[in-house]
């Protein structure tokens, strides 16, 4: 004699039989199982409904959000303060889970918008370098972050090459000048005679 279990779906409410060994079952339409779920046939309806009437719904939250725009952002307000260790205990949660590609995404961003730089195009730069510094041939190791730094002409904006923390800040510090460059060389260069 074959023991059936039934569970009741907690969507639809309709009595269904579970799966040998998956007595914790709650839908009948799990996904997983493909058992059809009448919740899930309503989501389809749903779903097909937006897609004919997606304009005209679009509109209507539009028009429902302009008349009450006091009054939501009043409700998420209260959210907010309701539950703000839980809304900063989820940003944290997401954060800590995507910080290596956030930090890749904003650093991507950087280059391409601050200097018209890809990533790849970076690399070659680097590679082209033999991944040192233009200047002094050493690696970035005076900040935590040892990647070499993107030099350009701040009248032009044209890059120039990649130079290490201590190069860089060098340069900026000498506002790019090549007189005052020349005149810190000819002092350098006669303390060192004596």
């Amino acid at each position: 004699m074959k023991n059936h279990m039934f569970n009741i779906c907690k969507k639809c409410g309709q009595k269904f039989e579970v799966a040998k060994n998956h007595s914790n079952q709650l839908y009948c339409g799990s996904q997983l199982l493909k058992l059809g779920c009448s919740y899930i046939n309503s989501l389809d309806k749903h779903r097909d409904y937006y897609i004919k009437n997606k304009l005209k719904i679009t509109e209507k939250v539009k028009t429902y959000y302009a008349n009450n725009k006091a009054e939501i952002k009043g409700r998420m307000r209260a959210y907010s303060i309701k539950n703000k260790n839980k809304i900063q205990e989820k940003h944290q949660e997401y954060y800590t889970k995507t910080r290596e590609k956030i930090l890749q995404e904003k650093k991507e961003y950087h280059l391409k918008v601050k200097y018209d730089l890809t990533p790849q195009k970076y690399q070659e730069m680097l590679e082209a370098q033999n991944g040192v510094c233009a200047i002094c041939g050493g690696i970035n190791n005076t900040s935590k972050r040892t990647k070499l730094y993107v030099d350009h002409c701040h009248d032009s904006n044209t890059v120039r090459g990649l130079l290490c923390d201590s190069c860089n800040r060098g340069l900026g510090n000498f506002k790019d000048n090549m007189s005052n460059l020349s005149k810190a060389i000819q002092y350098l260069t006669k303390w060192e005679e004596l």
